[in-house]
């Protein structure tokens, strides 16, 4: 199973324009009149506005390397948010505070146990869940081990947790439910559904909103987004319109990162023409009940300016690409991830758009 993910991780590299890899840095290249002048910590900016920031910190993980297929960032309720990279050095996770503290984590398992973190999530309660070989460790966050669930799923990628305390997991293109020792298929991919989720975003994305929706990227647009409300079958989510404020259909967007809204609903990061455009533009879109809001937009891909941390700019007009992952933190929402390995790709800070 690793090996498929390996050649689906060539399919990545090949697919994303300009680039090979995904970095996964909470600092920017900048110069270094900019970084004595950058604030310290993450700004939270007025309603409209969106801050870029530097978050220089001398963790490893930090500054790796990797690829959509093995980059992971996910946020609690507390506002702290985590991320792992694995690369040939670094195979761990990074604890980022709502105020910029960074404190490495140690990967879980044997210490000689080197397959990558397959995917992570946080609980309701606060503990971090991480997907390694065929088990699920739950973690303290300070990284302490609380328990393993062996699961007969390869490379489990827990996505989200239920209210009833299920575990959502995806794995190779499909969703699986684990709960109370019992683990129950959710929605079987097909093998043109894996090729797309190579191709596009490495792995089957997706995000669960507090009432225990899964809404997963399967297809290739939006609209072929999967909805499964729990204790339902499945249904494609089949969104219609265009983006709010423009003349864009949504169905014409390539949904890429999904998270929770801790208000209900789920913010979306998604882009026209990718990966094949080289002049394609992103979106944050937060979603719920149907209703849709633009939280911001800025270029995806192709040519692009520099975003200078601590200034504002407006969420109408970022002049900067758009990083990979959206979380929420706190009243905040975060983007984070270079998909470029470009320096005008730094990290974006922006209000919460759900009340």
């Amino acid at each position: 199973m690793a090996s498929r993910r390996i050649r689906s991780a060539l399919t990545v590299r090949a697919a994303v324009c300009c680039t090979s890899v995904l970095v996964l840095s909470l600092s920017a290249c900048t110069s270094d009149s900019a970084k004595k002048n950058a604030p310290i910590g993450i700004p939270t900016p007025k309603l409209g506005k969106v801050v870029p920031f530097n978050l220089t910190t001398e963790h490893h993980a930090t500054q790796a390397a990797g690829d959509p297929l093995f980059g992971e960032i996910t946020a609690g309720r507390s506002g702290d948010f985590y991320m792992s990279a694995e690369t040939t050095r670094v195979n761990g996770i990074v604890r980022v505070s709502s105020d910029g503290k960074a404190t490495s984590l140690p990967a879980p398992g044997p210490a000689d146990d080197s397959p990558q973190i397959s995917g992570m999530t946080t609980t309701p309660d606060g503990d971090l869940l991480v997907g390694k070989k065929r088990n699920i460790y739950r973690l303290t966050p300070s990284g302490k081990t609380k328990a393993v669930i062996k699961t007969n799923i390869a490379d489990p990628g827990p996505m989200g947790v239920r209210p009833d305390g299920a575990i959502v997991i995806e794995s190779e293109g499909s969703l699986w439910s684990i709960a109370h020792g019992k683990t129950s298929l959710l929605y079987k991919g097909s093998v043109s559904d894996e090729e797309n989720l190579a191709t596009l975003r490495g792995k089957l994305r997706g995000a669960l909103d507090t009432s225990g929706t899964v809404y997963a990227a399967v297809g290739r647009y939006l609209p072929d987004i999967v909805v499964i409300p729990q204790g339902k079958k499945p249904h494609r989510w089949g969104l219609r319109g265009n983006v709010p404020g423009t003349s864009v259909p949504l169905s014409t967007l390539t949904p890429l990162t999904l998270a929770q809204a801790h208000d209900g609903g789920v913010y979306i990061l998604a882009a026209t023409g990718f990966p094949t455009s080289h002049h394609s533009t992103g979106y944050v879109l937060y979603v719920k009940d149907d209703t849709v809001k633009l939280a911001t937009k800025a270029p995806f891909t192709g040519k692009s300016n520099s975003c200078s941390p601590g200034k504002e700019y407006s969420v109408d007009h970022v002049p900067c690409i758009l990083p990979w992952y959206v979380v929420e933190s706190g009243n905040r929402l975060l983007l984070l991830g270079n998909h470029k390995a470009d320096s005008r790709v730094v990290p974006l800070a922006l209000r919460a758009v759900t009340k």
